[in-house]
């Protein structure tokens, strides 16, 4: 296994390292030019090698230097995934690791302020989102530790929390509903606020949210073919989305079963300790789903495919010790190494961290080397 590995990660680097990175239109964090700032960062932490750093600033100076002649993307909007706080999250940690030097308090204050303001203004426009709204906004502020701002988002969302059906319904456009994943949904939520500490509005919120998803988990009844589904895709008040839409059967990091099992062991035990036995069962009910009608997991990303999903049992096994859980592991590992092997099935840059090889890299590379640990916290793992 581990000279397969090898295999494949020497052509992987050098498919990465080969494409034209000034390609990818976006600038933002998850699937642009920052996104492979943080890939040769969290290589340069690992190795040491230089060559990552020189990566690393040379796509970096490249978007200042749009920011600068306001022409980058991340001014657009202020999101984690392609906004102004990708840019800050990356900011913060390559200070914080000493890669830069702490050039930018003026520069990050202002992005704060901005941030904040469209976070708020979100929230009231019922926009819940990880990716593209509030929730992702909320995180970074919990990361880079800036206490205040934070606050007075917890405050807001709980204004709309005491107002409506305490649920977060989703008005955003496609994204209407309650979604039940990390990249739109309840279980982001519940993690950013997770983040936030010894907020009284923040603990009220966690434990009726976590109530709600575990009464969903215990109580589900689906059975697609001959397999237990446990979280739906979202709910619709209006039912415009068509019931069997929503129970499609799904296994993967930016929605559904899953979310659930590392949501419950990745927060405070205050929350989600009496959630664990539920939390284990799930996990292991869902170790035989393996086939792509059982998944619909066809490719080798992170946000929807194969190293998702083999990045959540790493850390289930690692909670549990549970023997199953490290063989699911394992089976997604060599999953995705399978799925790589074949045609082209992504439409993505191939430089997307979430949607292609640098996200399948870090995966792989885990697998061989568990000193990199903890670069999937930016996916809230």
């Amino acid at each position: 296994m581990n000279t397969v590995i090898d295999d494949v990660l020497e052509k992987l680097h050098g498919d990465i390292v080969a494409a034209d990175w000034q390609e990818l239109k976006d600038d933002g964090l998850l699937g642009g030019k920052l996104g492979l700032v943080y890939f040769y960062h969290t290589l340069y932490k690992q190795s040491g090698d230089v060559f990552y750093r020189d990566k690393v600033e040379e796509i970096l100076s490249h978007v200042l230097e749009e920011i600068r002649q306001h022409r980058s993307t991340v001014l657009v909007r202020s999101s984690l995934m392609s906004g102004l706080t990708g840019f800050g999250y990356i900011v913060n940690l390559l200070v914080e690791d000493g890669v830069i030097d702490e050039g930018f308090p003026g520069e990050l204050d202002a992005i704060n302020d901005l941030a904040l303001n469209e976070c708020l203004l979100l929230i009231e426009n019922k926009n819940f989102d990880f990716f593209h709204g509030p929730v992702g906004i909320l995180f970074y502020f919990t990361v880079v530790g800036c206490r205040e701002h934070a606050s007075l988002i917890v405050d807001k969302l709980y204004e709309e929390f005491i107002s409506g059906d305490r649920t977060f319904y989703n008005n955003a456009g496609y994204l209407e509903g309650i979604h039940l994943g990390y990249a739109h949904g309840l279980p982001a939520i519940i993690k950013a606020l997770d983040g936030v500490r010894d907020n009284k509005k923040g603990d009220e919120m966690i434990s009726h949210l976590l109530g709600e998803l575990s009464r969903i988990v215990d109580s589900s009844n689906v059975v697609l073919g001959d397999r237990r589904y446990y979280l739906p895709r979202s709910i619709h008040r209006s039912g415009s989305l068509r019931y069997d839409l929503s129970w499609w059967p799904v296994l993967a990091w930016s929605n559904r079963d899953l979310n659930y099992s590392t949501l419950v062991y990745s927060i405070d035990r205050r929350y989600g300790g009496k959630y664990l036995p539920l939390a284990r069962e799930l996990a292991k009910g869902t170790t035989d789903r393996r086939d792509e009608s059982q998944t619909r997991v066809w490719d080798y990303r992170l946000n929807f495919g194969s190293a998702g999903v083999a990045q959540m049992y790493l850390r289930l096994y690692k909670e549990t010790d549970d023997e199953e859980l490290r063989e699911a592991y394992r089976f997604w590992i060599e999953e995705s190494i399978r799925l790589y092997r074949e045609p082209g099935k992504i439409k993505e840059h191939k430089l997307s961290l979430i949607d292609n090889l640098p996200g399948l890299y870090l995966a792989l590379l885990e697998y061989k080397n568990p000193a990199i640990a903890g670069w999937d916290k930016i996916l809230l793992l």
